[in-house]
């Protein structure tokens, strides 16, 4: 009803006062898209014009850095399992108390034991020698005893 009203309105007022008005408002339209618009929009395109030159040269040290890389020979680091590293890594997590048996058993291989060891605390050495010492774990075999006590028996083993 008010469009309505507002419409007649206009359009009963004579042609010169209808540009009288008319022209202003335009006037005042284009002032506002031009500061609400353009200028934030002028502004981001120059913003994003003086990094681009950055960012292509950061994308050509990382091809080359990728290329260098693809080019090396792959370096595999086979780990080395002895006796002295289980024993210190034992030690460090503070099982020698539970006494621990580790023999040999073939090739770049160990079995470990322990007839009665808190779970949590053979989680991390287990932890400890895949992680850190990138030695695996062969065979595992844990069974709960009481409490948070488990018996352990692993084969360790290092390469592939």
């Amino acid at each position: 009803m008010i469009a309505h009203t507002a419409i007649d309105s206009w359009r009963s007022r004579p042609a010169r006062e209808r540009w009288l008005i008319g022209l202003p408002a335009v006037a005042l339209l284009a002032v506002v898209l031009y500061i609400a618009v353009w200028e934030p929009l002028h502004g981001s395109i120059l913003r994003l014009r003086s990094t681009l030159p950055e960012l292509e040269a950061r994308r050509e040290l990382i091809r080359a850095q990728a290329a260098e890389l693809r080019a090396q020979p792959a370096a595999a680091a086979v780990p080395v399992l002895n006796a002295a590293l289980v024993q210190a890594l034992i030690e460090r997590r503070q099982l020698k108390g539970a006494l621990p048996a580790l023999e040999p058993a073939g090739e770049n291989h160990f079995r470990l034991a322990f007839a009665r060891v808190p779970f949590h605390a053979i989680w991390q050495l287990l932890q400890d020698l895949q992680m850190d010492r990138g030695i695996r774990i062969v065979s595992l075999r844990v069974d709960r005893l009481d409490g948070g006590n488990v018996r352990l028996e692993a084969v360790l083993g290092a390469g592939s």
